[in-house]
């Protein structure tokens, strides 16, 4: 698909929209935000949205960047170690992971860091993996 569609998440800062999952899939939409919190990484990913809302879980996040990384996110601050890895997988692991279907019974799992790409997480960049398969967890850049 060659003229895909671009929307950039919350563009002015203004908004509290809560965590999205965007998950991969040739959809013709891209989707951006802003990430790496003082660094202001803008990152994109083709696919759909899914909205979360879940403010606290979203603070819940913004701590533990803050706290892990001091609103940063680069070198030298952004080793990912197994303690932070752990604790940011407790957090993820509290986000529900719906399976519904029409007129079917709905299924409540939980989304999983995807540690093989633990390389690209940033605060508001999240990669996840989800029951329709891989995403990016996205929340408010704290700049």
């Amino acid at each position: 698909m060659k003229d895909k569609k671009y929307i950039f998440i919350n563009p002015d800062g203004t908004e509290d929209v809560g965590l999205c999952l965007v998950i991969e899939s040739p959809t013709g939409v891209e989707y951006g935000n802003q990430c790496g919190g003082h660094s202001n990484e803008e990152r994109v990913l083709e696919g759909y949205l899914i909205p979360l809302g879940m403010l606290e879980l979203e603070q819940e996040l913004y701590d533990f960047f803050w706290e892990e990384f001091r609103g940063n996110c680069y070198e030298p601050d952004n080793e990912w170690t197994t303690e932070r890895i752990s604790k940011l997988e407790t957090i993820i692991a509290k986000i529900p992971d719906w399976i519904c279907s029409k007129g079917g019974e709905d299924k409540k799992e939980s989304l999983a860091l995807d540690r093989n790409r633990i390389d690209e997480c940033t605060e508001a960049w999240i990669p996840v993996l989800s029951k329709y398969g891989r995403g990016v967890l996205m929340l408010k850049n704290s700049d």
